[in-house]
């Protein structure tokens, strides 16, 4: 009688557990394929859509990879490999900071008169370059898209940049800044 109770208990034990697997094995291939439709993922307090970002700004801006990169491009990206090497995450911000310095040296050379606040807000200058004609709309989307994933890196408490991630980053801000070296 008691290997009886036994047996009962062991099966009350494994039950739930083994359904769940059952589960699991059944609907692994459903899962998948709903998974490669997230937009986000969500670790602790931060939410990281860096790689579909990425992809978005490709996507809408197929031309900016045809962007010629000329000699000062080439340094800018050489320095910025060294120090994707250290941190991806310096790297982001690194490279955004030389296109946001490019792109106001762009706007003063061409002798735009801005309100000095415009100076200091890179999307505000965005804008006006946008409505004066200096920039097509996908630059200033892509523009746009930069700033808000370099803003989801500074506000990151994890180390969540992956170095080709990195990479893709500082390939599109190299092309940006080519755009307003010319």
């Amino acid at each position: 009688m008691e290997i009886n109770i036994f047996i009962v208990e062991i099966l009350k034990t494994i039950a739930w557990p083994l359904v769940s697997l059952i589960i699991v094995l059944l609907l692994r291939k459903p899962v998948i394929e709903l998974v490669s439709f997230l937009k986000k993922v969500k670790y602790q307090d931060l939410e990281f859509e860096f790689d579909r970002e990425l992809d978005q700004i490709k996507e809408m801006n197929p031309s900016l990879t045809e962007i010629s990169v000329d000699k000062f491009g080439d340094e800018i990206r050489e320095k910025l490999m060294k120090l994707l090497s250290i941190s991806p995450e310096s790297t982001i911000l690194e490279s955004w900071r030389l296109l946001e310095n490019k792109m106001i040296e762009f706007a003063r050379l061409n002798k735009f008169d801005f309100p000095p606040a415009v100076w200091t807000m890179p999307l505000v200058l965005g804008g006006m370059l946008l409505n004066n004609k200096m920039l097509s709309n996908a630059q200033y989307n892509t523009l746009r898209s930069l700033k808000y994933l370099r803003d989801q890196v500074t506000h990151s408490k994890n180390e969540t940049v992956t170095v080709s991630n990195a990479l893709e980053y500082i390939n599109l801000t190299v092309w940006m800044i080519s755009y307003f070296n010319k």
